[in-house]
């Protein structure tokens, strides 16, 4: 059954089936006997990652490659999930689901860099402590190439919309990708990170949520005025919206930490809370340099309204003198 399923799943011209297909081995995955479990994964370990290692390089121009390369993952996930500790056909393919999942983390795709960061969680917690340590190696070393996107510079949170849609570069929707996932692993296993490693992702976070940008309430604000008004501002949009999903990503981090290893961070508590209280007071769905616009429009109505009052106290001077000069009228 596992293989006819598979051959389903993985047949380029299934395409309108292969939902269901993959619905049917994910759930034999996940009901299959205990003392079947090693030999439904030898079925299909191998057969998954040829799977995604062969649709990959053509995941940016065929639909039906990048359907293949999530099915694959889903399962691969729920196998993982199910026998990842258990199974030798499994564990001895560890470093090979790694190494693969990893290289998906920079897929054109943001459908696959989920999925291979959520594959990447579920496999962090049957990881050997030498192949964990490696992989938190791994994400560190690409997210520290990353700089934060805040106030510092609308040109910085428009390169990253730019480069999160360059095919070439897509380097900071892989940054996003791999906040995310480091997210999943600290969720996960972020008791058995050590206080280097600790040391090490918190200040990566931090930067990415610097509470000065909080305080202006407005990543598009800034004195980056070379940029010009003629910016388009669907792109300005996304490229904030960018910025707050980083920083999304890593507040969960941050509460992964906090709730799994409190000694660890003890030290950045500090910073930590900083952040949290700036961004508690930071609506990202309001726009807070319509303000000064409204105060000032305000301010000129009621400006409006107190020349009305003296123009009105203007007529009734003018009236009152009428009245009198009919008075000495009567009185000769």
């Amino acid at each position: 059954i596992a293989d006819c399923l598979a051959d389903q799943v993985l047949d380029a011209g299934k395409s309108e089936l292969r939902d269901v297909y993959a619905i049917g081995l994910r759930t034999l995955c996940k009901t299959v006997p205990p003392h079947m479990g090693d030999r439904v994964s030898q079925q299909l370990v191998v057969r998954l990652l040829e799977g995604i290692r062969v649709n990959t390089e053509s995941v940016e121009h065929d639909k039906s490659s990048e359907d293949i390369v999530l099915s694959c993952l889903d399962v691969l996930t729920d196998l993982l999930a199910r026998f990842g500790a258990t199974a030798p056909s499994v564990t001895r393919e560890h470093e090979h689901i790694l190494h693969m999942c990893l290289t998906q983390l920079a897929s054109d795709s943001h459908v696959v860099r989920k999925r291979a960061g959520n594959t990447i969680g579920c496999l962090s917690v049957v990881l050997s402590d030498q192949l964990l340590s490696r992989m938190v190696e791994s994400l560190l070393s690409q997210i520290d190439m990353a700089e934060g996107v805040g106030k510092s510079g609308k040109r910085k949170t428009r390169l990253a919309h730019a480069q999160a849609q360059n095919v070439q570069t897509g380097r900071v929707a892989d940054t996003r990708a791999l906040i995310r996932t480091m997210c999943t692993v600290s969720g996960a296993v972020g008791h058995r990170l050590g206080q280097t490693q600790i040391d090490r992702i918190l200040p990566i976070f931090l930067r990415f949520c610097d509470p000065d940008d909080a305080v202006t309430g407005d990543d598009a604000m800034d004195d980056d005025e070379e940029m010009g008004d003629g910016e388009d501002d669907q792109e300005n949009e996304a490229a904030v919206a960018l910025a707050n999903e980083l920083r999304e990503s890593c507040f969960t981090g941050f509460e992964s930490f906090v709730s799994r290893c409190p000694t660890e961070v003890e030290r950045h508590l500090e910073l930590v809370i900083q952040a949290a209280l700036a961004y508690m007071s930071y609506d990202p769905n309001y726009s807070y340099g319509d303000d000064d616009e409204e105060e000032d429009e305000q301010g000129s109505e009621y400006d409006g309204g107190d020349d009305d009052d003296d123009e009105e106290e203007e007529y009734e001077d003018d009236d009152d003198e009428l009245e009198d000069d009919d008075d000495d009228d009567d009185d000769d």
